[in-house]
């Protein structure tokens, strides 16, 4: 006898991640100057099923020009900050958000931070 799928209502169900304020899916550009040190905040995300959530954050580095090490500060927390390093004039930096559920049958959602480093001053 074959048992019934799980009503959509009993199901678990995508945390909805906002990133630095802004709620969606879509990618958040940052400006940034060398070394200076970029804030994340995964603070506002919800799960619609009331579970608890967990932020991780990482480095991206195949999309980035930059390949150097980036420090993250606080990486498995909802706040985070990232060291712009000191020569990444003119790169770019790819941070993901990483945002799991704590729902049976974890589920994962990502959001990710474009960070934009300007060029150097003449």
């Amino acid at each position: 006898m074959c048992k019934m799928p799980e009503p959509p209502s009993g199901a678990n169900h995508p945390p909805r991640p906002v990133l630095n304020g802004e709620p969606g899916t879509a990618a958040l550009v940052l400006d940034a100057k060398p070394g200076q040190v970029v804030e994340l905040s995964s603070a506002g995300s919800t799960d619609p099923d009331g579970n608890s959530l967990q932020s991780r954050w990482w480095f991206y580095p195949e999309p980035s020009s930059s390949r150097g090490s980036i420090e993250i500060t606080g990486a498995d927390t909802p706040q985070a900050r990232v060291t712009i390093p000191a020569d990444s004039a003119n790169q770019t930096l790819h941070i993901i958000l990483e945002l799991q559920d704590s729902g049976t049958r974890p589920l994962t959602r990502y959001r990710r931070a474009v960070v934009q480093v300007e060029k150097e001053q003449p």
